[in-house]
This record gives structure tokens, sequence and C-alpha cells, in this order.
């Protein structure tokens, strides 16, 4: 705290981390910290109504349809329950879709009016995203260290993985009904197998795109340390430097390139036409 003694800084400090402290219903006094000699309260957060409700109004009008729809009903719930109605809505959709936007357009839009938002998020950085968002939980809830979880005996299969989830033969007709199907892999070489296996159901052409990797070093002695093949040989989280492609193979966007259009991080274009320098797709999911 600048401008400010030691003594009131440290006092000031103190009465801010106790007011989150009392947000959780805890105290200093909880854990045995006593009270600093000097009284230095912060002042109570005064909400400006007009600008919450000006801010949210602003962002409500660039929202896409589903988005819209989503905050029409959770807005048309809570003005039309009662004093003791209660009502939870789940959202759900891939990374980069706008789920946070909506929150924040929703926070916005509550606050306007007066309505107290407390917005939380269980773990992560999820929290630093809200607006004023916090992470929820007491840190009581057993944790699974190990992330082990007891598959059902149902999802257990003894067979050809690949012919378990998409078939052994696939037709051009079936690609759009396969989109919801997917096989998780541990790491990115053992994905590029799988996706292999997979391709070869196809029937159509195979076209190979290879990537030009080359290094960015400071001392250009240092080139000479990682030749193209073994640059060639990496996998890291992005393209493979040969990418095998088939009219029908389905790919995934990563990154948001017009969410409008539907083309999303982590959406699911169907290929349609192959070219030397670009990819013709349709949008599945």
């Amino acid at each position: 705290m600048r401008h400010f003694d030691a003594e009131t800084a440290e006092a000031m400090v103190f009465y801010d981390i106790e007011a989150m402290l009392a947000e959780q219903g805890r105290s200093f006094s909880d854990f045995g910290i006593p009270i600093p000699s000097v009284f230095c309260p912060l002042q109570s957060k005064n909400i400006n109504k007009e600008e919450e409700l000006r801010f949210g109004q602003k962002m409500y009008e660039t929202l896409n349809e589903a988005q819209r729809l989503a905050v029409d009903k959770i807005l048309g719930t809570h003005h039309g329950r009662s004093a003791t109605t209660v009502s939870c809505f789940f959202i759900d959709g891939p990374g980069g879709t706008g789920k946070t936007y909506l929150y924040n357009t929703l926070c916005h839009l509550f606050k306007g009016p007066g309505v107290s938002v407390l917005t939380v998020a269980w773990t992560g950085i999820a929290p630093n995203l809200l607006a004023e968002g916090r992470t929820l939980g007491n840190g009581e809830v057993p944790a699974n260290e190990n992330d082990e979880i007891d598959l059902p005996t149902g999802c257990i299969s003894n067979g050809n993985l690949a012919d378990e989830i998409f078939g052994k033969y696939i037709s051009l007709e079936d690609v759009p009904n396969l989109c919801d199907r997917v096989i998780l892999c541990p790491k990115n070489e053992h994905s590029l197998i799988v996706n292999e296996q997979i391709l070869q159901r196809l029937p159509g052409i195979e076209k190979v795109y290879s990537s030009v990797d080359d290094i960015e070093c400071e001392d250009g002695e240092d080139v000479c340390n990682y030749p193209t093949e073994f640059l060639n040989s990496l996998t890291p989280s992005w393209m493979p430097h040969k990418l095998n492609l088939k009219a029908g193979a389905i790919v995934m966007l990563l990154r948001n390139l017009d969410m409008n259009r539907g083309l999303c991080n982590s959406s699911r274009p169907i290929v349609r036409h192959l070219h030397n320098h670009t990819v013709d797709c349709d949008v599945a999911t």
C-alpha cells in the first residue's frame, strides 16, 4: 500500500483478507491471528447499477443465437419465479464456444437491477475468467490424487478398439453419424496411429500434406544441432509433420475462425475436397 505507513498498510491488507474470509464464513480468529492495533476497515464496494446494466445490454447484443437463447431462458425464469423457487441451469459446450462470455453477460444483467451475484468455479484458473470469480470449496472434499476411475464392464472392450467404435468399413454416407464418436489417446503419437487405422477404413485416395519445419536460434551454429529429420519426427500439440487425409475424413479445428458460422475451437468439420494447398470442409458439429 503506497503513501501509508507500514502499520496502516498492514492493517488495510488484514481487513481486506478478513473480508474475503468472511464471505466464506471464516475469520482470522479461526486461525489464531490477532487483530491489528490500527482499525482500518476497507470501504464497502458500491455497484453502479446503471453501468452494470448498460454493459450487460451491450454484451447481450453481441451474443449468438444459442447464447441469447440461454440468457433469455435464465432471465425469464428468474423474473417469473416465486420467492421459494430454486432454479438450476447447466450450460455445456466445447472450449472456445463462448460459455464464459455468456456467464459474464448474465452477471452484468443481474447486477443492473440490483440482484446479488456470486460467481464461483470448482478449480483451476476458471475463477479468474469470471467477473469477481472465486474458487468454490473448502478443501474437505476427498481428492483422487491418482485420477483413477472404476470402468463399468460395458465400457471394456477386448477387441480392436477402432473396429468397436467405427466399424471395419466406413462409407461416405456413414461419416456424419460418426462425428459423435471419439477414441481418446494419452499421447499424440498414439493418436496418429489410431487416426491412420481409421483413415484406411474410408474409401478413396489418400493425400499427404507435409509441414516445413525449421528452428530459430540466436547462435547460428546451434541450427546444425537440430537437423530437419529430427524436427519432422517431433509430435507437439499441433499438426503432425505428415497430415494424411481423405475425402470424408473428420478433422478438428484448433482455433476460433468464425464463431457465427460455427468455425470454433474443437468443432469437427468433414473433409469434402482435397487441393494442393487448401482443404474444403463442411461443418458437422
